[in-house]
């Protein structure tokens, strides 16, 4: 297994994101940062990647990451019962397609299988999705010499 930086995770998951037909828009930080006086803050569905944690391992790296899949409702939730279906179909597109990409790059790390759980949230909009925790495993070399001299 090959060492994989947090940059290529979010990049791998942005171009995952993007190829789904159902996402509009990717970003990356945390979800109350997400840029709303850009021209792309009114395209959605969205997906978000909210980091969590890495766990530096002897030999490896485990990136936490929170995966959140949403889009526009109104405070009403007439369209709830849309949204969510249709966003945790998208969810689940998302982590089996990050699943199978990999190859010897990465690993998601199973059991225990990501778990989605519905949310509502008010950013600009109104939003309403399922988000799920996700855990990436990449190699991460352990060698005194991999460390750089000071």
């Amino acid at each position: 297994m090959a060492t994989y930086t947090y940059n290529q995770i979010i990049n791998t998951l942005k171009t995952i994101a993007i190829g789904n037909p159902f996402i509009a828009r990717f970003g990356p930080g945390e979800i109350e940062q997400h840029d709303t006086d850009s021209s792309e803050s009114t395209q959605f569905p969205i997906c978000w990647c909210v980091p969590q944690t890495v766990e530096i391992g002897e030999n490896a790296l485990n990136y936490r990451f929170r995966i959140m899949v949403m889009d526009i409702d109104d405070t009403s939730d007439k369209n709830q019962q849309e949204i969510l279906s249709d966003s945790l179909m998208t969810l689940i597109d998302i982590i089996k397609s990050f699943r199978y990409a990999g190859g010897s790059d990465y690993t998601l790390q199973e059991p225990p299988a990501p778990t989605a759980t519905p949310f509502s949230h008010n950013l600009t909009d109104y939003v309403v999705g399922w988000y799920a925790d996700i855990t990436i495993e990449t190699a991460m070399p352990n060698s005194p010499c991999d460390i750089p001299e000071l």
